[in-house]
């Protein structure tokens, strides 16, 4: 494809060395924000492995289109953002950034333009610049990821930008980074590119690049079911992650001298799969019809999640193939076709990287892979050894770890610059030496120079040899080795900067900062031709490896080999001395950066020049660099390191601190704010046994041995203090028996855990002194209580009201007529694929008396999850529209809000609602919501009813547990709670019974449980999609109603608007109002009783008192009322 678009010109690759253990400079993992909401193969922060990712991306928070504030999609997202940052604890060297756009944020909408109104908007930018400065501390996070997809004019690339953006992209990425470098250090910036020239070709990436610290490249969705109909593809089982074609993408940067180790190629952790045409031609190359069915977890068409893939693999029986051209992995079942990367593919992919001297990999997404990690494990072995990363050698006992601390090694400064931080100009001590004259080398400055430098606490003995009158000689001393070179003032040859390996004459031991430099040296020995050496005569010598750790025709930087050959700088190999590391790492060279500069005084030039955080080895001036001043320069990261054995991190006081936690327990009073921000209220030793248990509920699977001592360490403290329930691993095995997957909520079980271990230790042992487990919400005998229906029936038609799925009649009391709802599937009519099976809301902890929170499981079979009936459910109440019409006909919002507006029309309910008479056939076939609805929902009310869900209409539907969903039909029903389980005589029998106080408490928790399933985003979208459908649909009525009947024309609109935002208003007033009564009573009367059951009630009470006052109450209605009309 580049040949299309570029012609046929060859452009020159980059090239580095690498073997089997070299590693990747950077490893980025991108977390989806959603991930967690997946039906199956849900993933979480402390899923993923530590030690692998350098960098992981949050995504995606959005920027507001208005007031260009950086936001997190839901609030929910706060504490999944929080603990992807506190893994920075786990490895001290991760930095976590935030995503910022992604391909739907450029989707027709509010957002569509935002990135590009950015882009050419100071204004808007400096809006930005600040809520992104405190955005990434108020999380925690080190920089911004920035993928906009895709600047360009939108004529063009449809994606909702301008001509413009090439040039405002730039300038506003050097305004960004110029903001974080001033406000603290959270300053790192990288963007997302393309690999498709279509989109590409609207970057200006040579501007781009001098801002960016490196570009994560979408080397992936090659290919698709969009490549039908595109006469350039074509409808063909291709790859989406080819290597070939990989390859051929990148030419399209180095074309344009993108420096290589700046370029993170980017990996998939899912599969593009596709129907193919026949069965008999799987082949890469034969046909596809369309996009593969739908996989149960991604719930996309056409993609599949490589945790899906292992599992539909392991399902099917079926064992993948290799195509080793393109570095895939392919599988077939049936007519199914998926191409994907599995632990085999990734190597080849990551020395791909390598052999291109790329900056690393990225995954899109580590959130796609395994529970146990088996993608991102494949990425183990090319792990950086950053300080503080733990070997996977591992001691006898893990609560001691390998440290593999980086040892600074001396090095040449770039030119101009001085020393880093921790540096000394190293000086000469040779017999031509001034007093305290520093090692310069002006070679390839063009009338600057390079300082040699060292770390202050360990200078090294360094100077230049030998002169010799201009006939120069580059012999080192005894135990010198050469680290540079010159040819200033020679006649002839060329003077090494030579540094002495030892830290003295008389001693052997090697100086740390030459650690590095004494392992290796130049090929050649002291005799022969020293003025114009044939540098091909001189191999590796037997010491060091056999194979050379680069060649150079100016070897350290000066030399001038015979004929072209080449210098071989030579190191020892460090397999034969015992260990992975100690050796320069996979070096590349540079020509400042892989750039041409111009300026005003020089002409086009190279620069020997290395990043910050690597060496330099070498110069030349072969390739672009020929016949240029300056030269370009071999750069290594340093692979030399010390061991250590340290106690892992918080283990050395840990007993103290459980010792000071287990007897003086402190629950925050801030029950609103995340764990980190609770966490500043409460002392060092909490603070050190939330990291501790953060490990220990964190760890993945297979790294449960790695936090062994740290479990045994709680399990002594607990026996000691008398906890003796909440030992590990039994401990854990109740934590997810109450809690479902530890992973989704590991912030709220650890403040649990830090708020209530006693309870917890009583909840968790084989006879609690006080259970909600058993409790039978029914043992009233309330008839209301045991029906499957808890509507106030119509006379008419009382018989129709025994059974859930059916129609049913409402009662228009204002009016005296009735409304007929839409049949709709019981649960036991619902199959086992179905979507809804996914849907089931449970009360999360039954045990807890004061467990509110609710959870979303699975039910693949039968109607009940533990023991409770599920029944499937409409978010909101079906006895909503007859009360709704019956109060608009009346003109009060409720009967405490009388003539609130001018009554609807008398007829309007009758003639229009109920029989259609004023609508036009047309609007009659007009679907509910775009879907096309059951056909015989022909009159309003019908449609009404459709739209809050039916046998063929059913995406809004939820299921709940039918003890929640009886309570939330009386919650809904806020007018009339005096039947049933919440009535003032029940209410008053049990919260008076001091000898059973669970019935008491299961109903006050159950009630606040009603809200927590309301609160859900996926219930909270389902509420506000049935308003806004049933809001147009009633105007739609309106307005055939005025044009039928102009001398009673009104808006329904505006009284629909208030009924509905008065009843959310009244409906968690009247929860509040029976809440703080109940518990209220209740701390009375329990404040003076003594005994452990009385501790456990008292506690409970407090507890839900401060979920009340937490406002969890409260539904965020803000996106219901804002709704398109005609």
């Amino acid at each position: 494809m580049t040949s299309e678009f570029c012609g046929d010109t060859k452009v020159k690759r980059p090239s580095a060395d690498y073997n089997d253990f070299t590693p990747l400079r950077r490893i980025v993992g991108y977390y989806e924000g959603w991930s967690h909401e997946r039906p199956c193969n849900s993933f979480f922060p402390e899923q993923i492995t530590p030690g692998i990712y350098t960098h992981l991306n949050y995504a995606f928070a959005t920027i507001d289109p208005t007031s260009f504030e950086v936001k997190l999609a839901s609030t929910t997202e706060e504490d999944l953002i929080r603990r992807l940052a506190r893994l920075k604890t786990q490895d001290a060297d991760l930095k976590v950034y935030v995503a910022l756009g992604g391909w739907a944020y450029n989707d027709p909408g509010p957002t569509q333009t935002t990135f590009s109104d950015l882009a050419r908007s100071e204004d808007a930018q400096k809006k930005f610049f600040r809520s992104l400065i405190s955005f990434l501390s108020t999380y925690n996070l080190d920089g911004v990821d920035i993928d906009w997809e895709y600047p360009g004019p939108h004529e063009i690339v449809d994606r909702g930008g301008r001509e413009e953006d090439f040039d405002n992209f730039p300038i506003f990425l050097r305004r960004l980074k110029q903001a974080l470098k001033s406000a603290g250090g959270r300053d790192g910036v990288t963007i997302t590119l393309p690999a498709s020239y279509w989109f590409l070709q609207h970057f200006d990436i040579v501007q781009l690049e001098k801002h960016v610290d490196f570009f994560n490249i979408m080397s992936y969705d090659l290919h698709g079911a969009w490549d039908k109909g595109n006469k350039w593809l074509g409808p063909y089982l291709n790859a989406h992650t080819n290597l070939t074609e990989i390859s051929d993408a990148l030419d399209l940067l180095w074309r344009n001298k993108i420096p290589s180790n700046k370029v993170v190629l980017g990996t998939a952790f899912y599969g593009r799969a596709f129907a193919a045409t026949s069965t008999s031609c799987l082949e890469p190359g034969c046909t596809f019809e369309s996009a593969a069915t739908m996989g149960d977890c991604s719930r996309e068409n056409g993609i599949l999640l490589n945790s899906e893939i292992v599992d539909i693999l392991d399902a099917q029986g079926v064992k993948p193939t290799l195509d080793k051209k393109a570095g895939v992995k392919i599988a077939t079942w049936d007519n199914q076709w998926v191409a994907y990367d599995d632990e085999e593919t990734l190597e080849l992919k990551a020395k791909f990287s390598l052999g291109l001297g790329l900056g690393g990999v990225m995954v899109w997404a580590v959130s796609h892979d395994t529970p146990t990690q088996r993608f991102s494990n494949a990425f183990f072995r090319r792990a950086v050894n950053r300080n503080g990363l733990t070997s996977t050698t591992e001691s006898n006992s893990t609560r001691y770890v390998e440290i593999h601390k980086l040892i600074d090694q001396c090095k040449w400064t770039n030119c101009g610059k001085t020393c880093p931080a921790g540096y000394q100009p190293a000086l000469r001590t040779d017999k031509n030496a001034a007093d305290n004259e520093v090692m310069l080398d002006k070679t390839a400055c063009d009338g600057d120079h390079h300082t040699l430098c060292c770390p202050e606490k360990a200078m090294a003995t360094c100077g230049w040899y030998i002169h010799t009158n201009s006939f120069c000689d580059y012999s080192c001393p005894q135990d010198f080795v050469e680290v540079g070179s010159n040819h200033h003032g020679c006649h002839s040859g060329y003077q090494a900067a030579c540094c002495r390996v030892t830290s003295n004459p008389i001693h052997s031991w090697t100086l740390s900062s030459m650690g590095m430099w004494g392992k290796c040296q130049w090929a050649g020995d002291r005799s022969g031709d020293r003025r114009d050496p044939d540098c091909s005569d001189h191999t590796c010598p037997s010491a060091r490896a056999r194979d050379p750790v680069l060649t150079s025709n100016a070897g350290s930087g000066a030399v001038s080999c015979k004929d072209d050959s080449e210098r071989r700088y030579c190191c020892a190999d460090a397999q034969n001395e015992g260990g992975e590391g100690n050796q320069w790492l996979n070096g590349t060279w540079e020509d400042h950066l892989g750039r041409f500069m111009q300026d005003n005084s020089t002409r086009e030039r190279c620069w020997s020049d290395c990043e910050d955080d690597t060496y330099r080895l070498a110069m030349e001036q072969t390739g672009v660099c020929e016949n240029k001043p300056g030269a370009k320069a071999y750069c290594a990261p340093n692979g030399y390191y010390d061991i250590e054995w340290k106690e892992r991190a918080n283990v050395t006081d840990v007993k103290e601190a459980l010792d000071i936690f287990f007897n003086n327990p402190q629950c925050p009073n801030d029950q609103s704010g995340g764990l980190e921000v609770r966490d500043q209220t409460v002392s060092g030793a909490q603070k050190q046994v939330v990291i501790m248990l953060a490990a220990i509920l964190g760890a993945p699977l297979y790294q449960k041995t790695k936090v062994a001592d740290y479990e045994d360490l709680w399990n002594e403290q607990s026996d000691e203090h008398g906890f003796q329930y909440l030992k590990f691993p039994e401990f854990r095995e109740s934590l997810e028996e109450w809690f479902g997957n530890i992973y989704r909520d590991i912030s709220k079980i650890i403040d649990t855990i830090k708020c209530r271990f006693e309870d917890l230790n009583d909840l968790a042992s084989p006879n609690p002194v006080l259970s909600c487990e058993d409790e039978d919400p029914c043992e009233d005998d309330d008839a209301d209580c045991e029906s499957e229906e808890w509507d106030d029936p119509c006379p008419e038609a009382e018989a129709s009201l025994d059974k859930r799925g059916v129609e049913r009649t409402y009662c228009i009391r204002s009016r005296g007529t009735t409304l007929r709802s839409r049949r709709y599937r019981s649960t036991g009519q619902v199959p086992s694929t179905d979507f809804l099976r996914r849907r089931v809301i449970v009360l999360r902890h039954r045990r807890d008396c004061s467990n509110t929170n609710v959870r979303q499981v699975s039910m693949p079979t039968g109607n009940q999850v533990d023991g409770q009936l599920i029944h499937v459910e409409h978010p909101t109440e079906m006895n909503t529209e007859p009360t709704l019409l019956s109060d608009l006909s009346l003109g009060q919002l409720d009967e405490d809000h009388q003539n609130a507006f001018t009554p609807i029309p008398a007829g309007f309910v009758s003639d229009a609602w109920m029989n259609g008479q004023v609508m036009n056939p047309r609007d009659y076939a007009l679907p509910v919501g775009g879907v096309e609805g059951d056909p015989s929902a022909r009159i309003p009310s019908q449609r009404i009813y459709q739209a809050y869900g039916s046998v063929t209409y059913d995406v809004n539907f939820w299921m709940l547990e039918w003890y929640l969903n009886f309570l939330k039909n009386r919650v809904w029903r806020w007018r009339v709670w005096t039947n049933g389980p919440l009535a003032e005589s029940s209410m008053t029998t049990h919260v008076n019974n001091v000898d059973d106080p669970r019935q008491a408490l299961s109903r006050i928790r159950s009630v606040i449980g009603v809200f927590q399933y309301l609160n859900l985003d996926g219930v909270r979208a389902t509420l506000r999609d049935q308003y806004q459908l049933t809001f147009r649909e009633r105007r739609l009525v309106n307005l055939a109603w005025n044009a039928a009947h102009p001398d009673e024309q009104f808006d329904i609109r505006t009284p629909t608007r208030l009924w509905f935002q008065n009843h959310y208003r009244r409906m968690e007033e009247s929860a509040q109002e029976f809440l703080d009564r109940w518990l209220r009573e209740m701390e009375r009367i329990w404040e003076s009783r003594t005994g452990q059951r009385a501790a456990r009630v008292r506690d409970d009470i407090q507890s839900l008192l401060d979920e009340v006052a937490g406002g969890v109450l409260h539904i965020n209605t803000d996106d219901f009322w804002d709704v398109e009309t005609d």
